[in-house]
Parts: structure tokens; sequence; C-alpha cells
């Protein structure tokens, strides 16, 4: 499923298994994630961020979601495992906003 500029992607997906229903997402947006990870690894780089920086705040987002709620870093997981992608990328982009502020070149809003 390609999403058209002026269409809206949109997925249904109905588990109780957290990291269930983030696998069946993740096959889902197989095609299209990359393209959203190629993207924000292009505002991290011009935001001077560098890809070690963005990993470990990766890594931080990860542990940080976990403390928080340990389903929704299983269902994180799922999303990368059904994408075929590492989940530090997934996360990465879940936490883009949180990276993106320790720029001093990307104004605030992305």
């Amino acid at each position: 499923m390609i999403a058209r500029p002026t269409e809206r992607l949109h997925i249904e997906v109905a588990s109780s298994d957290p990291f269930a229903r983030g696998a069946a997402r993740g096959e889902r947006l197989r095609d299209t994630l990359p393209g959203g990870i190629a993207g924000y690894d292009r505002f991290f780089r011009l935001g001077g961020i560098s890809p070690h920086q963005v990993r470990a705040d990766a890594e931080r987002a990860l542990d940080t979601i976990d403390a928080f709620c340990p389903r929704a870093r299983a269902e994180v997981e799922g999303i990368a495992h059904g994408a075929g992608g590492d989940v530090r990328r997934i996360a990465a982009l879940n936490a883009r906003t949180e990276i993106l502020a320790r720029s001093a070149t990307v104004p605030p809003g992305e």
C-alpha cells in the first residue's frame, strides 16, 4: 500500500499482543517506512546531529518507553521486526522531535 501525497496512510491492526500488533504494522509499512527514516536522517544530518548521537538518543528513548510502558516498547520492537529493520531506527523515528530538539540549526517544530 503506497500513500499518494494527498492521501493519508491508515493502517488498522487488531491484536492484544503488542509485539504481534507492531509486527503486523511493520509488515504493512515495510515499503514506506524506509523513506520516512531517510527523511529524518537527512534532518538529523542537517541539524548537525551525528549518527552516533541519534543511536544513543534512540536507545535512551527505548529505555524510557520501557520504563513507562513495556508493552509500548514491545510494539516498537514488533514494528522493527515486521518491517525488517533495526529497532533503534524505529525508535529514532518515534523520538524524532526530541532528537531534533538538540539541534542548533533545525528550527523547532521540524
